[in-house]
């Protein structure tokens, strides 16, 4: 009885840090803070993330464990379909040690939704493509991306 209500609130707990990291993963994917740079806003991003992820208290609902936020850059070595949040913890597996044994469980939660182009990296892809089919790219022109 006691691994069947110990396995239901690591599975509780589990979704509820599956949860908060999913809507971390989102702030981070619509940040922008008009950087001239492509990566300006990486950071920024993250910080954004991790005050969502944070904003739901898991330490008050699991006070023995406390997730870690972690991020994939869209630069952090060519894996685009890598790119977004992912929070590590880990939890008791029972109550009593002896009922499964005394290492905890690993959990990973993962939400690799993607990061949204910035305006510096769409206004990049721009001026790239009008320099490869001929044209100029500078302060005058004037351009449509459909969005980027």
């Amino acid at each position: 009885m006691v691994m069947i209500i110990r396995f239901g609130l690591n599975a509780t707990n589990g979704y509820l840090v599956h949860y908060a990291n999913f809507m971390a993963s989102r702030a981070y994917l619509v940040y922008d803070n008009n950087s001239n740079t492509p990566g300006g806003a990486d950071n920024g991003a993250f910080g954004q993330a991790k005050k969502v992820f944070d904003s739901y208290n898991l330490p008050k609902f699991m006070p023995n464990t406390i997730p870690t936020l972690k991020v994939n850059h869209p630069n952090f070595g060519g894996r685009s379909a890598y790119v977004g949040t992912y929070a590590k913890f880990k939890q008791p597996f029972s109550i009593p040690n002896m009922f499964g044994g005394s290492a905890p469980l690993k959990m990973t939660s993962e939400s690799f939704l993607g990061r949204e182009p910035t305006r510096a990296t769409c206004a990049d892809r721009v001026c790239k493509s009008m320099s490869e089919s001929g044209g100029a790219c500078g302060k005058n022109s004037t351009f449509f991306d459909n969005g980027c």
